[in-house]
Formats: structure tokens, sequence, C-alpha cells
């Protein structure tokens, strides 16, 4: 199932391997996030030069959070600059942003057209939203959307893994599936009612046999045994005030879109409807119920601070853009040296404890204990000490 959620290839406009960036002065005064005391979001301009196909250079606005907890606002500009950017945010204090060179990897395609939304503060100020999208282009041109949510009081990114129980995820799925399959055997039913009309043309008869072919090959996959019916596959997670939107995209490809009528297969589920299914955790965020908090690392979205050596500060981060239950947790990583600030990707594996960590010029091999990664890092005939500590 395709959805508009995901980032798409850049290739056809041309933009190069590499992105250079460089920031003009905050393009606001800092504005107060309501619910949250003291907090304030301030808006950045970064400029990208102009495209092929244009003369002038792009103007991309981006926020950047002031918490009275200075940690969980650090936290959280982190995840929306590795996320949104594919970078890291500037140093406190800095007025204007440093020149930086973005990789044009996943993270940052379609970045001349991205639009963050100003952030959002829901559930009495327990969490901290933010939705951005924009347009990319490769064999086909279509728009994305992104919605990362946060806890305000630690910057810990929101993920299903930790708001629901394991049960509740499985639960989840089957009543996603449930509802879904509805909405699809009902659009099908539509377009067979619609093939018995009179006077049809050759066009319409196509475009209804289709939708037929086309919804209930897509109800397939949320029937038993399907694999948007496994406790897995449970679309990207919107947070919005009483609830949670998903998003499992939409049934048809890219070139055949035209003719799907549902487009993407948005469910929103109140609160109170998934009470049952959540995690002391997800409890106390989104029903008011206690204070109770992740008593492990976030394997799906963790920060790690260290250095090689010492003298070379840098920022690992574990996991994916959603949290998503499809990839096991710290199974996907990338660091970066702070000086540079260009996302490096790893190669990840894993046994217990253990971390092999693979980039192309060199290892990383590290043993977890407690919230420290501890090791080594090998390349170019160098050794050189490793740390870094959960942030």
């Amino acid at each position: 199932m395709r959805g508009r959620r995901h980032t798409l290839s850049f290739c056809a406009i041309g933009l190069s391997a590499i992105l250079q960036m460089s920031a003009a002065k905050a393009a606001s005064t800092p504005s107060d996030l309501t619910g949250l005391k003291q907090g304030t979001v301030q808006t950045y301009q970064y400029k990208l030069p102009g495209l092929p196909t244009s003369k002038s250079g792009v103007v991309v606005g981006f926020p950047l959070i002031s918490l009275p907890d200075a940690r969980a606002a650090e936290r959280i500009n982190i995840l929306l600059h590795h996320f949104l950017l594919g970078t890291l945010p500037p140093p406190a204090g800095t007025p204007t942003l440093p020149v930086i060179a973005l990789a044009a990897s996943e993270a940052t395609n379609g970045l001349a057209s991205l639009q963050v939304e100003p952030p959002k503060v829901l559930y009495q100020g327990r969490v901290l939203a933010v939705s951005a999208g924009g347009d990319g282009c490769g064999a086909y041109c279509e728009s994305y959307e992104r919605h990362l949510a946060f806890d305000s009081r630690t910057g810990r990114l929101l993920v299903p893994a930790e708001l629901f129980t394991p049960a509740g995820l499985k639960a989840l799925s089957a009543r996603k599936a449930s509802l879904n399959l509805t909405t699809l055997q009902n659009a099908a039913g539509e377009a067979r009612k619609a093939l018995r009309g009179k006077k049809l043309s050759a066009d319409d008869k196509e475009r209804y046999e289709y939708q037929v072919n086309l919804y209930e090959e897509c109800a397939g996959r949320y029937k038993e045994g399907g694999y948007l019916n496994d406790g897995i596959n449970l679309g990207a997670m919107r947070l919005v005030e009483g609830g949670i939107e998903w998003n499992d995209g939409e049934c048809s490809n890219h070139a055949t879109r035209a003719l799907d009528d549902l487009g993407d297969l948005k469910l929103t589920m109140s609160a109170d409807m998934l009470g049952s299914w959540l995690s002391p955790y997800g409890r106390a965020l989104l029903l008011d119920q206690g204070n109770a908090v992740p008593a492990t690392l976030n394997g799906r979205a963790q920060i790690f601070k260290g250095s090689l050596q010492g003298p070379l500060p840098i920022v690992l981060i574990f996991g994916s853009e959603h949290g998503s239950l499809q990839v096991p947790p710290f199974s996907v990583a990338q660091y970066y040296y702070q000086k540079w600030r260009k996302p490096i990707d790893l190669k990840v594996e894993r046994q217990g404890d253990q971390f092999t960590l693979t980039e192309s010029g060199g290892v990383i091999t590290a043993k977890l204990v407690g919230k420290k990664l501890e090791g080594q890092w090998r390349g170019n005939g160098k050794v050189l000490a490793f740390e870094a500590e959960a942030y």
C-alpha cells in the first residue's frame, strides 16, 4: 500500500548529492507554546541555493523549541532536525544558523517544498506535536506528510510500542483492520452499484471496474492473515487532541491514483476508545491517569551523546521516524560528528548487549551497560576509544 506520507526521490528535479544550506536570522520573534509554562518556539529560515529550474534560492522555515527543561527541548530539537532535515540543531546561543551541508538522503528529499506547521500542545500540555509536509518527484510527483509527537516533559518521541501494551497493539490492529475493511467493502459495493447504471461511457465502465478490483484486493490486506492485520503494520501515527489518527496510505499506485476515490485510508480513534489497550505510560499521557514513565531506553528513537577519543563529540540516534513496529528496536542507526553535522548511516548488528555498528569508513564495536555504550572505533588503520550515553 502506498501512502503520501512517504518521502519521495527528488532526482527528477536534479538536486545534487549534497545540498548546501545557509541560514538567515530568525524570521520571527519567539511565540508562546500555549499550554506549556514558559515554552516558546522560534522560527529560523534555512536557505537552499536555486534549483536548476529557478533563478533564486528556496527558503524553508523551521522551528526551534525552548522549554523550561532545556534537556527536554534539546531532545525534541535534535529529533526534529534529524528526521526532517537530516542534520543537528544549531548550538545553543547561536544567533544565526551556520552553513550546513546536508546529504541528499531520504531525510532531506523534497526539502525545497518542506512546510512545517507551528507546533501544537495537546493533552493538557503533556504532548507536543509537530506536523510537516511537502512535495517530491521521482518517477511521479506526489505530496507527503510527516507527524512527530513528543512527551513535553522529557522530550521523548512517542511511538506505538511505548503507548500500548503488546496485547493492546494486537487488539488495536484487529480493530483498525475491521474498520478499514468495512470502508473498502462499502467502496467496492458502491462501484458495483455504479456499474449497473444505464448509459455508462467506456471510460466510466473502466473506472468502476478498476475500483471494484482495487478495493477488493486492498480489503484482503485487512482480512485475517493479511499483513495489515498482524499487529505490526499500524501505518503512520498522528496524535491529535483527544485521540490518534492512523494513516495506511492509498490502495492505488502512482500511475492509477486518479482512479482511486478513497485516497489515503485515515482512521481516527478516540483516546477513550484506545484506553483499554494503552500502557500505563500511554494512559498517563493520553488519559491523564497517573504519572508512569517508560522503564527502558527507547530503542525506536533513542539519542546517545558521546565521543571518539574524547575530542570528537558525536550524536548517535537509534530508530526510525515513526518508531515503526516493523523495525526491531535498536536495529536502525545514524550518527553525526557535532563539528560537521552530516548524517552517517550505520549497519547495525546486535547480539544481546553487544553492538557492531558499521559505516563506510570504519566500524564501532561497543557494549551497552545500563545507559552507556562503550567500545572502540576502528578504521583507516586507526583505533579510537568510543563512548556514548543515552541522552
